[in-house]
C-alpha cells in the first residue's frame, strides 16, 4: 500500500511539473496575449478608369496635335486575369492588328509557381484610348499610371537650329570654292564636316520625336488571379495548437526528468552500495 502511494505521488509530481512548464511555455514564451490575425491574400487593385491630366483624351490630343502641340504618351497598366496566357496572346494580336509594335516581351514564374507576362508595346496614338479600354475589359486593373508631355518647343527649336546649320553649310560650301590655299581649305572642310554631323544629330532627334508623337508607349503586366485564402474562425486551430503545445511540453518534462535521472543515477548507485556496505558491517559487529 505504501509503495502504491509513493508511485501515485511521483506521477502527481510529474504532472504538476509538466503543467507548470506548459503554462510557462504557452503564456510567457509564446506571448499568448499578443494580438495575431490571419491575413487574407487578395488583390487590392481597382478597376477605376484613368486618363490624361488634361481634359482631352489621349487619342483626341494626338488627332488634334498641330504646330502648337506635340504630345508624347507613356502608360503602365497591371492586370489580374484568370487565363493570363491566353490574354497575352490576344493583346499581342490586338496590337499587331491595329498597327502597333511589340517592343519587348517576357514571362517568368513567381515563388508560388504562377506565371506572369510582361509586354512593352508601341500603339498608334489615334487608337490609344480604345486600346486602354480594351485592356481594362480583359481583367481586373491592379495598378495604372499615365504621363504625357508636350515637346513642341523642343521640336521647333531643333527645326530652327537645322535651318541655321543648313545656311551655315551653304556658306561654308561657297567659301570652300573660293579658298586660295590648302590651309584655308582644310579649315573649311573641318567646319563642313562638323556642321554635317550636327545636322545629322538634329535630324535623328527630330525623327525620334515624330515617331514618339505618332506612337504611345504602353508597358503591360499580366498577372494570374490569385486564389483568396478562406478566413476561418480559428477555434479549431486554437484547440489543435493548444493540444500540440501541451503534448510537447509534457514530453519535454519527461525528457528533462529522464535526463536528471541519469545525472542522479551514479550518486544513487554509490549511495545505495555504501548503505548496503554499512548495514553489512553493522551485522558483522
Amino acid at each position: 500500500m505504501k509503495k502504491k502511494s509513493i508511485i501515485s505521488a511521483v506521477i502527481v509530481i510529474i504532472l504538476i511539473v509538466s503543467l507548470i512548464f506548459n503554462v510557462y511555455h504557452v503564456i510567457i514564451a509564446n506571448n499568448w496575449f499578443q494580438n495575431t490575425t490571419e491575413e487574407t491574400i487578395a488583390y487590392t487593385g481597382s478597376n477605376e478608369s484613368y486618363g490624361l491630366a488634361s481634359d482631352k483624351s489621349a487619342s483626341d490630343a494626338a488627332t488634334e496635335s498641330s504646330d502648337s502641340e506635340m504630345l508624347l504618351i507613356n502608360a503602365y497598366i497591371s492586370l489580374a486575369i484568370e487565363d493570363n496566357e491566353t490574354a497575352d496572346s490576344l493583346i499581342r494580336e490586338y496590337v499587331k492588328t491595329n498597327g502597333g509594335k511589340i517592343v519587348n516581351s517576357n514571362n517568368y514564374l513567381t515563388t508560388d509557381d504562377y506565371k506572369v507576362f510582361t509586354l512593352e508595346v508601341k500603339i498608334p496614338q489615334t487608337v490609344y484610348d480604345a486600346f486602354m479600354s480594351y485592356l481594362k475589359e480583359q481583367g481586373k486593373v491592379e495598378n495604372a499610371s499615365e504621363t504625357s508631355y508636350d515637346v513642341i518647343n523642343q521640336y521647333n527649336d531643333n527645326s530652327l537650329r537645322l535651318t541655321m546649320l543648313q545656311n551655315k553649310l551653304d556658306r561654308l560650301n561657297a567659301l570652300m570654292e573660293q579658298a586660295q590655299n590648302m590651309s584655308d581649305l582644310i579649315t573649311i572642310e573641318d567646319a563642313v564636316s562638323q556642321t554635317i554631323y550636327e545636322i545629322e544629330l538634329l535630324n535623328s532627334s527630330q525623327n525620334e520625336l515624330e515617331y514618339d508623337n505618332e506612337y504611345a508607349s504602353v508597358n503591360i503586366t499580366i498577372n494570374p488571379v490569385m486564389k483568396e485564402s478562406v478566413e476561418t474562425s480559428g477555434f479549431d486551430d486554437i484547440l489543435i495548437n493548444a493540444f500540440t503545445a501541451s503534448l510537447n511540453a509534457f514530453l519535454t518534462v519527461i525528457a528533462w526528468l529522464i535526463r536528471m535521472l541519469f545525472y542522479i543515477l551514479p550518486y544513487a548507485v554509490i549511495g545505495g552500495l555504501g548503505y548496503l556496505g554499512y548495514r553489512r558491517l553493522r551485522k558483522l559487529k
